[in-house]
């Protein structure tokens, strides 16, 4: 279920797309710095190879904990949207909603993926389509 949502889900599909627009951006940042590393005097190369690795990893380090809020609240509107489709459907109770998958449990074998992502889709409003 979760695969397929990720796929299909517009806000999904924005907010990855967004994460590749800035990783592309952060290395061209990087390739632009070490390019100019070894103008200027030779005598502070490693002090700007030590600044470009301090960059790097700050920027690495950034980048990452922006892809976790940024996956923390795609999963955030799926599990509202699969609360939503699981009232509209009586499904009696969610037994669990991970980061890997959800499952529904109700009275019968239904699968309710097209339903969350409708319901995904319809109260989309490209939060996560930034610049």
């Amino acid at each position: 279920m979760l695969p397929d949502i990720m796929e299909k889900y517009q806000g999904a599909v924005d907010a990855s797309a967004y994460l590749r627009r800035r990783q592309q951006s952060l290395q061209e940042n990087i390739d632009s710095l070490v390019r100019r590393v070894n103008v200027g005097d030779p005598n502070a190369l490693a002090e700007r190879e030590d600044n470009i690795r301090r960059y790097v990893q700050a920027s690495e380090q950034r980048h990452e904990e922006e892809k976790a809020i940024m996956g923390k609240e795609v999963l955030s509107y799926i599990r509202s949207a699969c609360e939503v489709v699981a009232k509209h459907n009586k499904v009696d109770l969610i037994i669990a909603v991970t980061d890997e998958d959800f499952v529904l449990h109700g009275t019968e074998n239904t699968d309710l993926t097209a339903e969350v992502l409708s319901e995904l889709q319809r109260s989309y409003h490209n939060e996560f389509r930034r610049h």
